[in-house]
């Protein structure tokens, strides 16, 4: 990330060299207010960076270069304003943050935040993606920041865990039905998943998840297409590589639930040995949620869990 206020192009080339970085992001929440003495409006932030950002390009030709949006879906005049003065700057890519309080207001219920969190997806955040795409055209999206705030009530919990799914079988089929237009995701930081002080103040069920999910992006695999009939409350989305399957599949009910019927690219899965990564708990609000790996010959998915099967 650019010190795009007190620092220098020398001192962001060094820090390129040093980390051999492969992008860098000019900058975040440049647009708020405690930035205005730099930047008031986005054409100042403009004038600037359009310079650094040519001159980033023409000494590491490749590196991806990515720009500080104002948020879409808060529909301030300021943000807007920015936003439209950015239209035309330079740069491979513009920032998202999308978190869960954005999205919706978290409700003590665990299972009535089901409903939001599926609208989150299906809804929402395609509609600021079209946003995006308008205020920035030819530019892919970087979500910068994502992720559960530690003040909302999902958070640690086996629903959170389930939004993390969810949001890894988003990106990989928006992807791949939309040119890879989010180029990249990148989780909280990663010094909030240990706190250590346990429940509420914890996010070691979050690590669980994610290294379940960060199967499916080792190596270089491809998304297929996945069909599973007669059930309720499941659903997944299917990568592969050099003959080798992994599938994301969500459970969402209380129940456990073999799979009686599976395609992948129009062809019946039968007579495999499936690696099942799980992670589980009891109920959607829970805090005990464990994890751990089964080979068997079906796939059976314990209840609330999202799971990982490598075939």
């Amino acid at each position: 990330i650019a010190n795009v206020q007190g620092g220098t192009l020398e001192e962001l080339y060094w820090k390129i060299e040093r980390s051999n970085a492969q992008r860098v992001i000019f900058g975040l929440e440049q647009n708020i207010s405690s930035n205005a003495r730099d930047y008031p409006d986005g054409n100042a932030y403009k004038k600037k960076i359009s310079q650094w950002i040519e001159a980033v390009e023409k000494k590491y030709p490749g590196i991806i270069t990515t720009v500080d949006a104002a948020p879409v879906y808060k529909q301030t005049s300021k943000f807007s304003e920015w936003n439209k003065q950015l239209k035309d700057i330079p740069g491979d890519e513009a920032r998202l943050y999308i978190w869960d309080k954005d999205l919706f207001t978290a409700k003590e219920n665990a299972a009535d935040n089901l409903p939001v969190i599926n609208q989150a997806f299906s809804q929402t955040i395609p509609q600021w993606l079209q946003t995006f795409k308008s205020n920035f055209p030819g530019k892919n999206v970087a979500v910068c920041q994502w992720g559960i705030k530690a003040k909302t009530s999902i958070h640690n919990t086996m629903i959170g865990c389930l939004y993390i799914g969810k949001f890894y079988e988003f990106v990989i089929n928006y992807n791949s039905n939309n040119n890879n237009f989010i180029s990249y995701a990148a989780f909280m930081p990663l010094k909030s998943l240990n706190r250590g002080d346990g429940g509420k103040g914890d996010a070691g069920n979050f690590y669980k998840t994610l290294k379940a999910c960060g199967l499916l992006f080792e190596g270089n695999k491809k998304v297929n297409e996945m069909v599973i009939t007669g059930l309720t409350g499941v659903s997944g989305v299917a990568c592969s590589e050099n003959g080798i399957h992994s599938l994301l599949l969500m459970n969402e009910t209380g129940n456990e639930i073999s799979i009686p019927s599976l395609k992948i690219d129009g062809k019946s899965v039968t007579g495999k040995s499936y690696t099942i990564h799980s992670v589980a708990a009891s109920s959607l609000g829970s805090f005990d949620v464990s994890e751990g790996s089964v080979q068997t010959t079906s796939v059976i998915l314990k209840p609330y869990s999202v799971n990982v099967v490598v075939f």
